[in-house]
């Protein structure tokens, strides 16, 4: 998976198409952690996205709301037994962008964060496990993991990085918005397992 750097690139990224975006309140992490940072200046305010070439009396649809998994919004990394860290990751903002034709949905899904020294770590470079997965209703039908590199370089103690999912394509059912049918989970794993987020009211 390529690795992106710098939350401008986000921004422009999807900027072109008009952006929905979600700022999560997440914990704090000693310094590390954050919540969201002004997502609707960054991202634009959050507007539907007409099925590209529509008919005049075509439905525009919603695009599903985000949700941060449980437990998932920060990682660390430390010695064994002890509380002491090298370093950690926490999410900081999340964004999603939709692009409905015919009877499909392209869902495209960002995620700000930043990355940590902690007291025995030092400057490098730092896999970060990334999920972004999707429900409908109870069963996962979209499912990714990514491993993004993260550099912290000499001299500094902590950086932000950017990751973007593309190219999520899902079905949409007839009579059925996709907002009412989907729910979109991210978070850090790094078990490469079937994801499991929890299920929680849909933000739009």
């Amino acid at each position: 998976m390529t690795k992106v750097h710098g939350f401008a690139v986000l921004a422009a990224c999807f900027a072109l198409a008009g952006c929905n975006a979600i700022s999560p309140t997440l914990p704090s992490l000693g310094g590390g952690g954050g919540s969201g940072l002004g997502s609707q200046a960054l991202f634009g305010n959050p507007q539907n996205v007409p099925r590209a070439n529509a008919p005049e009396l075509e439905i525009d649809y919603n695009c599903p709301g985000v949700e941060v998994m449980e437990g998932a919004a920060a990682v660390r990394v430390g010695r064994a037994g002890s509380s002491e860290v090298a370093h950690q990751a926490s999410l900081t903002d999340v964004a999603r962008e939709c692009r409905f034709s015919g009877n499909q949905m392209v869902l495209k899904v960002g995620v700000q964060g930043r990355m940590l020294i902690g007291s025995i770590g030092k400057p490098g470079t730092y896999p970060v496990p990334v999920r972004v997965a999707v429900k409908q209703n109870d069963k996962v039908v979209a499912n990714r993991v990514a491993r993004v590199s993260v550099t912290i370089p000499a001299g500094e103690s902590s950086v932000g990085f950017v990751h973007v999912e593309d190219n999520i394509i899902l079905p949409i059912l007839p009579g059925a918005d996709p907002a009412d049918t989907y729910d979109v989970f991210v978070g850090f794993d790094g078990s490469g397992a079937a994801a499991d987020p929890r299920r929680g009211r849909r933000r739009r």
